[in-house]
């Protein structure tokens, strides 16, 4: 159990235990954090196309990752962000595949 002194905001529940679902996204979102920095730096640095489906992949996995912590966190304004992103990655893979 979490220590139930450490200091929350007005109006935040008490602190739970994690289930194993809970740490499973928390990882996959750490994994979506990297990967969408990775793609990032290798974009900027001239090491991977823009506009290729490896970028707009790593685009999409890292922003559906980050959106789904935020979302099971509930904090909005990036779920709402990183929702978008995925989203935009999607049709920007959709439209080099055809």
């Amino acid at each position: 159990m979490l220590d139930s002194r450490e200091p929350r905001l007005p109006g935040m529940s008490e602190p739970t235990e994690r289930s194993v679902g809970t740490t499973i996204i928390e990882a996959f979102a750490w994994v979506a954090v990297v990967v969408i920095l990775v793609a990032y730096a290798l974009v900027s640095f001239d090491q991977l196309e823009s506009d290729g489906i490896p970028f707009q992949l790593m685009n999409l996995i890292g922003a559906a990752g980050i959106a789904t912590i935020s979302f099971v966190r509930r904090v909005f304004q990036p779920t709402v962000l990183n929702a978008t992103w995925a989203v935009i990655a999607l049709v920007a893979i959709v439209r080099i595949a055809l």
